[in-house]
């Protein structure tokens, strides 16, 4: 349910996206270049890749709007901030997932040992009572 959730937020974030690029000017207007434009600009802030930024970023440096400037600046920023914690943390998870496989191997291979073990401690205690037998003669 959550990667349903997840894809569909950046499905319904892409598509504000494309409409804030193609509406921008008109929006700016309706507001007269108030306060309420900089809540616009921040609109694709939730992107998390680096690649989304620089995309982001040339969109702004086209607009002349000086009263909002600031919130694309932060829009921007806070985009790389989220693509540089994303990066860290796949990593963190891509470690994490393969300690996982290694202890599941780790388990696996443990078992089999044990048998092994199990069945040449038989083996060595027969050969035991085999020699001690062999003494007591």
């Amino acid at each position: 349910m959550l990667e349903f959730k997840t894809m569909y937020s950046h499905f319904v974030l892409e598509i504000s996206w494309n409409y804030l690029q193609k509406t921008f000017e008109q929006w700016y207007k309706i507001f007269e270049g108030g306060f309420l434009v900089q809540h616009l600009a921040k609109i694709p802030s939730e992107f998390v890749s680096f690649q989304k930024a620089a995309e982001i970023e040339k969109f702004y440096s086209t607009l002349d709007f000086p009263a909002c400037k600031r919130s694309m600046d932060q829009c921007v920023e806070n985009i790389k901030k989220n693509a540089k914690w994303r990066e860290q943390e796949i990593k963190t998870i891509e470690k994490w997932k393969t300690c996982k496989n290694i202890v599941k191997i780790l388990q696996k291979n443990f078992k089999k040992l044990a048998k092994i073990l199990q069945k040449n401690f038989k083996n060595l205690q027969k050969t035991c009572k085999n020699i001690a037998k062999k003494l007591q003669k």
